[in-house]
């Protein structure tokens, strides 16, 4: 089996590429380890600048639909302070004008939170309709270079959806050529070469928690972050009116939490030491009942990795990873995924063999743009994520947001939340195949 290009990871970092490049008229395979829908680790909320990924994947009233309500004011918790403050207004950046003029002002500009089970899984959907190849459950287990393109090992699970070999008694490992290869994976995978490296325990490593819960007194207009001796995290209202909060704690801080809070799970720990610290918090939950049980991932592991390296290229969190303070980990997924097929189609000229004897042109283009679009919120992020687990340097600013609260606003400008990267494309189509181009198989 030959592609034009297999994606590794179909969830929102692979997704809009497959979407794009197969409505192109592209032989693209998603390869997803996950079965749909799962719920992840996951801030949850997407910036109103994916409003143009969203329209040109056809899923904007969708998502307007099913998720929660639009986000129009900011806080921290820190301690007994909640502090408020506007979310960014003005969308700047390639094509927001456009965008504010197809759109207008109002609750389509507004950021809104969704859960991964619910979008992960329409994505998927829309992939396959565009005519993408889809395998999942289905795990690449090794990756080598054949002459001008890659040879992988996939470890297809019985009953994989979109597999024709496989049956609900039937697994085992297949080989597939590709000539390009995309990796759309998570950070927290193991056994790939465009994974992270495994290191040892550090006491500053950070694990990600993550907790639903029904009731609560959240206004639905707001988004808190959350400032804590050795960690953030965030709330926001979620699609079904939940209340999702998610939070980072450092390995050493997660012990005297546990120490401090016994209970059977260390999320359940997390989550009644940030009831205790933070009043903000506490209100928020009062009279609130958990939809299932508290999640945990990790470590994290923030850092720039690019988007083109090893003759690879990269999406979300495989071309780099943002502290989660800035609750930007899905737009950055999302708007490097319909860059890197917007890159690989102008540098073909539509022509999957075209791009893939140019690719190393293509793929210095693509990361120079990623560079440009997302590493200023990586760098943004590591900053607020150093003040926010800092119990001294939050005594000492937060006398300055007390005074003037519109710093908030500025900060979630500096994280990218009004920068609009990606050009808008039309809403239904995305790219028309092109003359000459075969159609996916």
């Amino acid at each position: 089996m030959r592609y034009d290009l297999v994606i590794i990871g179909g969830a929102v970092a692979g997704s809009p590429a497959a979407i794009r490049l197969a409505r192109a008229g592209w032989n693209v395979l998603v390869i997803e380890r996950d079965a749909f829908p799962r719920r992840k680790v996951c801030g949850e909320y997407l910036s109103p600048t994916n409003e143009p990924v969203l329209r040109a994947l056809g899923l904007g009233d969708w998502f307007h639909e099913v998720a929660g309500p639009p986000v129009g004011r900011l806080a921290l918790f820190a301690r007994d302070q909640v502090i408020e403050a506007p979310v960014p207004t003005g969308i700047r950046g390639s094509g927001a004008r456009q965008l504010v003029a197809d759109g207008g002002p109002g609750p389509r500009l507004c950021g809104r939170a969704l859960g991964r089970d619910l979008l992960d899984a329409e994505l998927a959907r829309t992939a396959r309709a565009a005519g993408a190849g889809w395998w999942q459950p289905a795990k690449v287990t090794g990756m080598q270079k054949i002459g001008e393109g890659w040879r992988l090992q996939v470890r297809v699970g019985a009953g994989a959806a979109g597999h024709p070999a496989t049956s609900a008694s039937r697994a085992g490992v297949v080989e597939v050529d590709t000539a390009l290869l995309l990796a759309a994976h998570g950070s927290w995978g193991r056994g790939l070469p465009t994974m992270p490296t495994p290191r040892e325990a550090r006491a500053n490593d950070l694990f990600g928690f993550k907790a639903h819960f029904f009731g609560g007194n959240l206004a639905p207009a707001l988004m808190p972050a959350l400032a804590f001796d050795g960690g953030y995290g965030g709330m926001v209202i979620t699609d079904g009116g939940r209340i999702s909060l998610s939070c980072c704690v450092r390995r050493d801080e997660l012990e005297r939490m546990r120490a401090r809070h016994p209970a059977a799970q260390p999320g359940d720990s997390v989550v009644a030491a940030l009831r205790s610290r933070l009043r903000g918090v506490r209100e928020a939950l009062q009279g609130t009942e958990p939809d299932g049980r508290v999640m945990a991932a990790g470590p994290i592991r923030p850092a720039i990795r690019g988007g083109w390296r090893d003759d690879v290229f990269a999406t979300g969190n495989a071309a780099g990873e943002a502290h989660p303070i800035i609750a930007e980990g899905i737009s950055m997924a999302l708007q490097s995924s319909w860059m890197a097929a917007g890159q690989l189609l102008d540098g073909g000229g539509g022509d999957p063999l075209a791009a893939a004897a140019d690719r190393q042109v293509i793929g210095r283009r693509y990361d120079r743009a990623w560079r440009r679009a997302f590493a200023p919120r990586i760098r943004a992020a590591a900053v607020f994520a150093r003040l926010a687990m800092s119990p001294r340097l939050v005594a000492a600013l937060t006398p300055c947001y007390l005074r003037w609260p519109a710093l908030l606003t500025w900060n979630a400008r500096l994280a990218g939340k009004a920068r609009v990267v990606v050009v808008p494309a039309p809403v239904d189509g995305g790219e028309a195949p092109r003359p000459g181009r075969r159609p996916a198989a």
